[in-house]
């Protein structure tokens, strides 16, 4: 009965520490301040580091932020910078391209298919990718699956 408590409290401290990521309390304000120095900023107040290509990000651009979460001072200091960013681990990683929007004028496809061996059998979790995007999917059981295009 102890082990299982002890398991229950260590489950439950690793998924506040998980949810604490994400949610990270900051504080950081500032004004017509570039790129580079926001990032720099918010690198010394949090402890997360920005990895990029150099071309991909215009650091001499400026920006203002008035920011308590860090999710929302990244998205502040990336605005209008056609980039997506993901936090793992410590590092925010930059990548070129955001995921825009789909508006009501743009079309989406729908594409669904089988993913089969050489023998002829579905492979189960095989992974789908719309190819130059991050947009995919994972088959199901039958090795089905469904993909939406722009």
């Amino acid at each position: 009965m102890n082990y299982r408590k002890k398991a229950m409290l260590m489950a439950g401290a690793l998924l506040c520490l998980n949810l604490s990521i994400y949610s990270q309390s900051i504080s950081l304000k500032m004004s017509n301040v570039s790129v580079k120095k926001a990032m720099t900023e918010l690198q010394t107040k949090s402890g997360y580091s920005f990895v990029y290509i150099a071309g991909d990000v215009d650091t001499d651009r400026t920006v203002s932020i008035n920011a308590s979460q860090l999710k929302d001072a990244v998205a502040q200091i990336l605005k209008g910078q056609n980039v997506s960013y993901e936090i793992q681990g410590k590092n925010i990683v930059i990548k070129k391209g955001s995921q825009q929007q789909v508006t009501s004028s743009e079309k989406k496809k729908k594409v669904t298919g089988t993913v089969k061996d050489s023998n002829g059998e579905p492979i189960i979790g095989a992974t789908v990718i719309e190819k130059g995007t991050a947009n995919g999917t994972v088959t199901d059981f039958d090795g089905n699956y469904a993909l939406e295009l722009s």
